[in-house]
């Protein structure tokens, strides 16, 4: 018998599976780790549940608290389980451009969602980050996870998530291609994955003028960021982001991403997320310039079904 305590033991192990038709047999082989089969849909849950463990370890967060972040969805549902499960409350703040499906999930599994208004400054109270900062400060017995500015958040990822791609891939990768969204995933899986295989290239996947690429290339131009996808890119620097271990930032749109979003369910059977989309239009990319012999792992962060009222619905997309 194989029994789990409880879904939060679920979390983690998640399968590598290699693409076929999306990829032509003289491009290098692209492995995608399906991170959305994790208990919440996505990645998150692994940071989540690593940061709430380590506020409670360290007493920041006691018994009868109230968990308080700000985010896309994901992070969201990951700390409404660990909430529900533990006993704590939880109050999210998210944008305006957050799916119904997330927004919905997060209620059903008992947590307070505030939507933040749109198209607003960095620093502006009502941004989703501010709005949440407001509420912890104003909340008794509150913990703030700060997955964009904690380095908890990357730590996670190289203290679990790096040495399972490399146990899973025994080190025989090239390329590392992940979606930079808080930088978490890439900052903890691609410093552990340089430590460990020699000469492997970390890429990663950021929307059109969003601010990492302007941080990894040390510019000061003006961020002129709005995008219709979830969960990929930002208007503000994250200090969770570390740029050293960055090799290169590709740049994708909306377009790229829903497309070959949609390409990946109609041409493999995977369902996944706008992110993701746009991740693997950049690893086929980076497969056809690599070509034979070469290995490409990306993250498929997040379930697409988070998204069926959005850019899988064909009347969504006519109409936005």
């Amino acid at each position: 018998m194989e029994i789990y305590e409880n879904i939060l033991a679920t979390i983690g192990c998640t399968p590598i599976v290699k693409l076929q038709k999306l990829i032509r047999p003289t491009n290098a082989t692209v492995l995608a780790k399906c991170e959305f089969m994790n208990p919440g849909g996505s990645i998150k849950d692994r940071m989540a549940l690593y940061m709430i463990e380590k506020a409670e370890r360290e007493g920041k967060l006691k018994k009868g608290g109230t968990i308080v972040e700000s985010t896309s969805g994901n992070t969201g549902i990951a700390l409404s389980i660990i909430a529900a499960i533990k006993g704590y409350r939880c109050i999210l703040t998210v944008p305006i451009k957050t799916s119904k499906e997330k927004v919905i999930r997060m209620e059903a599994l008992g947590a307070k969602v505030v939507i933040a208004a749109e198209d607003v400054g960095e620093d502006d109270f009502r941004n989703h980050h501010e709005l949440a900062m407001h509420i912890f400060r104003n909340t008794k017995d509150a913990y703030f996870l700060n997955q964009y500015h904690s380095k908890y958040n990357s730590e996670a990822h190289y203290m679990l998530t790096g040495p399972e791609i490399l146990r899973q891939t025994g080190g025989k990768l090239d390329f590392f291609v992940s979606a930079l969204g808080s930088g978490g995933t890439m900052s903890g899986v691609g410093k552990y994955l340089k430590e460990n295989i020699k000469g492997i290239r970390n890429i990663g996947v950021d929307m059109i003028g969003s601010a990492h690429k302007n941080y990894f290339n040390s510019e000061k131009s003006k961020i002129n960021f709005s995008t219709r996808v979830e969960g990929i890119g930002n208007d503000f620097h994250c200090k969770t982001m570390d740029y050293s271990i960055l090799d290169e930032i590709y740049q994708v749109d909306d377009q790229e991403c829903f497309i070959s979003a949609r390409h990946l369910a109609q041409r493999e059977g995977i369902l996944a997320g706008g992110s993701s989309g746009g991740v693997i239009n950049v690893a086929c990319q980076i497969a056809m310039k690599a070509g034979r012999n070469k290995v490409v792992l990306c993250i498929l962060s997040d379930t697409g079904t988070n998204y069926l009222s959005k850019f899988y619905s064909p009347e969504w997309l006519y109409y936005k």
